[in-house]
């Protein structure tokens, strides 16, 4: 199955749960080609950090995410362009946007459409980070969202489930080892990492 479905898997990292309120503090896509199936460091991947001034959030959404906001608190405008680079800021959502627009037509070698129709994959990205990107991407976006989104749950769901298994259970069923910090603890809330769990999910039943 999906060997010819060419996808982006895409997630966010917000400040709560409530998208009209709520902020986007990072935005990660991964581009998968079936046929290809290359590795983490050869994969394409976007992923970037949003800096604003200040953030509106809840208070649990905050402290899962304490990481990320340690991160920006750290940055300074004045550092270099390579650590810009390498802390993967950007200092606003329209710029956020417009450089995921040009890193899908890089991607996709598509320098001449007006409009890109992408296929879409993630663990409840119809239901959630979906509702985000469209209350804050620019008006007329470049990039369309295919309404059919891929997501892996359907794919594991056993005969004791009440409701589609979440990122965690899926992984186990698959026999899928997730990313380990040097402390031994594992690495979670990094949407970059979790798009990638999301592409092992998928890999494992091509």
């Amino acid at each position: 199955m999906l060997k010819n479905l060419k996808y982006f898997v895409i997630d966010i990292e917000t400040t709560g749960l409530d998208q009209e309120v709520c902020d986007i503090i990072q935005f990660s896509a991964i581009y998968e080609d079936p046929e290809k199936q290359l590795s983490f460091e050869e994969i394409p991947k976007f992923n970037r950090l949003i800096k604003q001034e200040t953030y509106t959030g809840q208070d649990y959404a905050l402290w899962l995410n304490s990481e990320i906001l340690l991160k920006l608190s750290k940055y300074k405008d004045n550092w270099s362009e390579k650590e810009k680079i390498d802390s993967q800021i950007v200092t606003s959502y329209v710029e956020l946007f417009y450089d995921f627009e040009w890193w899908v037509r890089k991607v996709l070698n598509n320098n001449m459409s007006t409009k890109i129709h992408i296929n879409c994959a993630g663990k409840n990205f119809a239901s959630f980070d979906l509702q985000f990107i469209k209350q804050h991407k620019p008006e007329n976006y470049a990039i369309r969202f295919r309404h059919k989104i891929l997501d892996p749950a359907v794919l594991y769901v056993n005969d004791e489930d009440e409701t589609l298994p979440g990122l965690e259970i899926c992984l186990e069923r698959a026999g899928v080892k997730r990313e380990i910090q040097k402390d031994g603890s594992i690495i979670s809330h990094d949407a970059l990492l979790d798009n990638w769990d999301v592409i092992q999910l998928f890999r494992n039943k091509y």
